[in-house]
């Protein structure tokens, strides 16, 4: 049976079916991108490091002290006097790098080497450099300081379509968030920030990273908030959604409005504990409306684990002692607890708020009796 299984593949290979398929794993195991940048600030002067590498085509931009630009980034018009530019790259096997330091004259010295040699810094070598430095400047060089460059200049506007000729999430999301915090944000370039989130940004960290910049903005505006939560959920990983509810339940407290959109986004988190997490917060709220309470039940029923769900449970009754109809959803949704002995926790909190209400000693004590542990339903009835 295996030898025949073996004849198979090695057929369905040579006829071509299984190529596309063997093909494209190769492709992701070969490309790897990784970018990389290094700052430091001494009694010498500032350093930084900038790298960035995918499929073997590596580029490197490294800054010694004072460099400066022109307004378009196609050439260096200032080195300091103990300062450096080096731009290099790697491509099919080849470096190229051009150095450019200020000589003894005063002048702008340039370095260009090919493979190690040195070659003259002509109108090729300059195309070259141009053309290296527009590749890193889209893969995230200097971006923090391009993009208040062009936003000082040009206006949030110019930012956001500069954004879209960027190829790296972590550049793009540099240059949003520097639109986010200037002081040109009206609710138009806040949906138009988001809405280019949505579209371009693939990392959820760096989703996440945008967005809880964006919640320290004003999320009221029906047409945001809708963008806002667009780009929520895109975000895959349940810690970084949960990191970014966590934010907007931080900084908007008194804003019950958002809190359905909150408990639909937290909803979807398929880790119990990160989404425990975020419903925990919603608990500890003084006020939760009614509109938010049947969404916020159905949300902490979702919750397969025993243990997370008490823990939120536990925190409703904590913080709405007194709060009868909260009592109740705690009452009820304790009631589908499986383990008997995170139930009774449940049940015991309850029964220690010694509320007088007849409805809720009447679920509390239905619910008890559906306990299977003697030992547990006692514990539970002795707590009355």
């Amino acid at each position: 049976m295996a030898m025949i299984k073996a004849m198979l593949m090695v057929s369905l290979i040579c006829s071509g079916s299984l190529l596309p398929t063997l093909q494209e794993q190769e492709r992701q195991i070969r490309r790897e991108e990784r970018t990389t940048e290094q700052r430091e600030n001494s009694a010498r002067g500032r350093n930084s490091r900038w790298t960035h590498s995918v499929d073997g085509h590596e580029k490197s931009v490294t800054i010694r002290d004072e460099v400066e630009f022109n307004d378009d980034y196609t050439d260096v018009i200032n080195v300091s006097v103990n300062g450096l530019f080096q731009i290099k790259e790697t491509l099919d096997g080849i470096t190229r790098q051009l150095e450019i330091r200020r000589s003894a004259n005063g002048e702008l010295e340039r370095r260009y080497t090919v493979g190690g040699a040195m070659q003259p810094y002509d109108a090729e070598a300059r195309a070259w450099m141009v053309r290296a430095l527009a590749d890193a400047l889209r893969d995230g060089f200097d971006a923090e300081a391009r993009a208040q460059k062009i936003l000082r200049r040009r206006g949030a506007s110019a930012v956001l379509d500069e954004a879209e000729n960027l190829t790296s999430d972590y550049a793009r999301r540099i240059y949003l968030t520097t639109v986010l915090k200037s002081d040109q944000v009206d609710s138009g370039i806040m949906r138009r920030t988001l809405e280019q989130a949505s579209r371009q940004l693939k990392s959820d960290y760096e989703k996440a990273e945008l967005l809880n910049q964006a919640a320290r903005r004003e999320l009221s505006n029906s047409g945001v908030r809708a963008s806002f939560f667009e780009v929520v959920g895109k975000i895959k990983s349940d810690y970084e959604r949960g990191r970014v509810l966590g934010e907007v339940l931080n900084r908007h407290r008194t804003e019950n409005e958002l809190l359905s959109f909150v408990i639909q986004a937290a909803s979807a988190i398929s880790s119990d504990y990160e989404k425990a997490n975020v419903l925990i917060k919603i608990a500890g709220f003084d006020a939760i409306s009614s509109e938010a309470r049947a969404a916020f039940l159905r949300a902490v029923n979702t919750i397969r684990s025993d243990y997370e769900r008490k823990r939120v449970l536990s925190e409703v009754v904590a913080r709405h002692r007194s709060d009868e109809d909260l009592l109740l959803l705690a009452i009820q949704s304790a009631s589908a607890i499986s383990s008997d002995y995170e139930k009774a926790n449940v049940l015991m909190s309850v029964a220690e708020t010694r509320s007088t209400n007849g409805s809720v000693r009447s679920a509390l004590l239905e619910a008890i009796n559906t306990i299977r542990s003697d030992y547990e339903r006692k514990r539970a009835l002795s707590a009355q």
